[in-house]
């Protein structure tokens, strides 16, 4: 029986080296993704990179998204402008959080070779990836200073890391 499982297990880790994926729990975490133990998440200048890429895409899609409110006339003084403004950070939600469900990878995080997981090790779900996208807004609104955690704990994680239950690991396994 024992012999049975180690079969399994070894086809599971081929079957991972097959479609790419490496360490535990098909996410790129090196070492023990069930506990969260001994997992350190990428640094921050790591972070910033990708948030700069994304950052663009974002600009973007915010430029295009805000032409027909522009040319209807929508200005702050506008009663329909609170409207505007949740439609604007409703898109960057759904940017983030459509690309960290489908994949764990923003076009940013995938430059930069970084995944997001749940502290389990494995995809985040929904519920997660709009919390993170919250938590994650919050941390940058206090002058960065959620972000700027991650310089102060062993395992590098942020504000939002902890608040979302989920973390950055590096997906080509290095840190």
């Amino acid at each position: 029986m024992a012999q049975n499982r180690d079969k399994d297990a070894g086809s599971g880790i081929r079957d991972n080296a097959r479609n790419g994926v490496r360490g535990s729990a098909d996410c790129g975490i090196q070492g023990n993704a069930g506990d969260g133990g001994g997992i350190r998440g990428v640094g921050l200048a790591r972070r910033a990179g990708a948030m700069f890429y994304d950052a663009l895409f974002v600009l973007a899609i915010l430029v295009l998204a805000s032409l027909p409110w522009s040319i209807a006339g929508i200005t702050p003084e506008h009663p329909l402008y609170p409207v505007y403004a949740v439609f604007m950070y409703a898109l960057i939600a759904a940017y983030f959080t459509a690309f960290w469900k489908r994949g764990g990878q923003t076009p940013g995080m995938k430059t930069w070779k970084i995944r997001l997981v749940a502290d389990g090790g494995g995809a985040v779900s929904w519920h997660t990836a709009l919390l993170r996208c919250a938590a994650a807004m919050l941390s940058l609104a206090a002058f960065g200073l959620g972000y700027a955690a991650a310089l102060f704990n062993d395992e590098r994680l942020a504000w939002h890391d902890r608040l979302s239950a989920s973390r950055l690991v590096a997906s080509d396994g290095a840190r």
